[in-house]
């Protein structure tokens, strides 16, 4: 997130709604740059465009997943809802994020358990520890 707001409340409220960094403007060029390879070091591998988690490969273009080099068959939404968990490895993402980035609306799902059902869903296909469920 870039941005002229300076306010440490303001700084947690953009990290609190899903940004992955916060850099305030004005900005230098290095500062960026550093900050853009520390991000492309984090947990997963991204080579083009797939990523690798383990055993998983997920080829964004051919909307495929790889289990131990096997096609794996997902709906559009579980490989929509795994691709954004997958780029987001390593962060606790609250249910309204995540329903708001793959279905786009929080209002349809507050008291649904969809969210749960489709992790449900990808943990029959991908393994049961291949989402972790944080309370």
């Amino acid at each position: 997130m870039l941005t002229a707001r300076t306010l440490t409340n303001q700084k947690i409220e953009g990290l609190d709604s899903g940004a992955d960094d916060y850099m305030v403007k004005p900005f230098e060029y290095e500062e960026l740059l550093a900050r853009v390879k520390t991000m492309a070091r984090r947990n997963h591998t991204l080579k083009g465009n797939k990523l690798v988690f383990g055993n998983i490969e997920i080829l964004e273009d051919q909307k495929l997943v790889k289990l131990n080099g096997v096609e794996t068959d997902l709906s559009k939404l579980e490989f929509s809802l795994l691709l954004f968990l997958a780029q987001n490895k390593g962060r606790a993402l609250t249910k309204e994020n995540i329903t708001e980035s793959v279905w786009g609306e929080i209002d349809l799902f507050k008291e649904s358990r969809t969210l749960d059902i489709y992790v449900g869903y990808l943990r029959k296909k991908l393994g049961k520890d291949v989402i972790e469920t944080v309370r």
